[in-house]
């Protein structure tokens, strides 16, 4: 049955889509001595998500993946001193792909479309727009066929801190210093694989 709401789109499907995400933290803890303890932790998270569309290529893949590393490390320095030490890192990956070929086919290349962009792994065909018809497809692509848009991101997050606790009476003062860095890689494509239009005139 027609879709009144998009003219032109006589047939609608909605396909499953997918989604997975595990966790898991790891933890150790050291007594060096009576005044002096470590510690380490790790932690992953990944979360799979993939939104289908009615055929492979132009739905989309989101792995997000994240790793988390501190150690740390506390020593009684007096009674009434206290350091402690912290170091972390941090990596992320996000990426919104297409659900298509993964292997080495350039199919918008055997086409005949050139100037493109897109890389091995990230091959789809091209994407295909037609003048009053509506694809009712994922809203980060616009016509048929192709995806046509390839988001990664890769962040790195260093963070390196000391904190000393001194302690008078029933007073207690904190002082130390915190250094970070953040370093975001980003790679963006829009229509790497290519497009091809009908207008009407």
């Amino acid at each position: 049955m027609p879709n009144i709401s998009r003219p032109g789109a006589n047939y609608i499907t909605t396909p499953s889509d997918i989604e997975r995400r595990d966790q898991g933290t790891i933890r150790s803890d050291y007594r060096i001595n009576a005044k002096q303890t470590l510690f380490g932790r790790y932690s992953y998270a990944s979360d799979d998500l993939g939104n289908a569309a009615y055929i492979k290529g132009l739905g989309v893949i989101r792995p997000d993946r994240t790793h988390f590393l501190v150690i740390g490390f506390t020593d009684l320095l007096t009674p009434n001193l206290i350091s402690e030490s912290r170091a972390s890192f941090t990596r992320s990956f996000l990426a919104r792909v297409s659900d298509g070929n993964t292997t080495t086919t350039n199919y918008a290349a055997q086409a005949g479309l050139q100037n493109l962009a897109a890389q091995p792994g990230d091959y789809t065909l091209p994407n295909i727009n037609l003048s009053g018809y509506a694809p009712g497809t994922p809203a980060a692509s616009s016509g048929f066929v192709g995806y046509g848009t390839h988001i990664v991101q890769n962040n790195l997050y260093y963070r390196i801190s000391e904190t000393t606790t001194w302690i008078k009476n029933r007073h207690n003062l904190k002082f130390g210093a915190d250094v970070n860095r953040l370093m975001v890689g980003y790679d963006q494509g829009q229509s790497q694989n290519g497009i091809l239009r009908s207008e009407e005139h």
